[in-house]
């Protein structure tokens, strides 16, 4: 299984589609895509300092970007929407995963430490996944392992470099140029 952690900041491709496509059919099947939630996730961070909302409220809220991400890809790809671990682990495919709706979630924080990046791990990690692909609009600085630093620079959210070490393999796409 592969886990393709897809980054928001993608959605304004246009060819958005082809370059996925082409992407999704370089791994063998089953292929989990995990959503960013982009410029959604952006304007409730804004909103989280209007309005002053407990971190409970904001990952809540950010999740649910995350959800819009799905129903995205889905309508853009015409693939299904999981959001069951049946679902995921019955590995049927191609699918877009809506974490929104995951049992076990809240093993993680509720914190802007932890984002799509992390959620996506996490995802890996429950799924045993053979390997996480950070799919994103930059490139990463060499090495792709040196996650503190990837973190302290902002490629990554803070949390990823705890959870990174639990995975057999990372790695790291910039699908702007790829």
């Amino acid at each position: 299984m592969t886990v393709l952690k897809i980054g928001g900041s993608l959605y304004d491709l246009p060819d958005l589609k082809p370059r996925l496509e082409r992407l999704v059919a370089t791994f063998e099947v089953p292929v989990l895509l995990v959503p960013g939630g982009g410029r959604f996730a952006d304007e409730i961070r804004r909103l989280e300092t209007i309005h002053q909302w407990t971190p409970e409220v904001s990952h809540h809220l950010a999740l649910q970007t995350m959800s819009v991400g799905a129903q995205l890809l889905s309508s853009l790809l015409q693939k299904p929407v999981f959001t069951t671990w049946a679902e995921i682990l019955e590995g049927r495919g191609i699918g877009i995963v809506d974490v929104a709706h995951l049992a076990g979630l809240d093993e993680l924080p509720p914190s802007w430490d932890i984002t799509s990046d992390s959620i996506a791990a996490w995802l890996a990690v429950r799924c045993e996944a053979e390997r996480l692909v950070l799919v994103k609009s930059v490139d990463a600085p060499q090495p792709v392992s040196d996650w503190n630093t990837l973190a302290a620079s902002g490629l990554v959210d803070a949390y990823f470099p705890t959870i990174a070490p639990r995975m057999s393999q990372v790695a790291w796409v910039n699908l702007r140029t790829h």
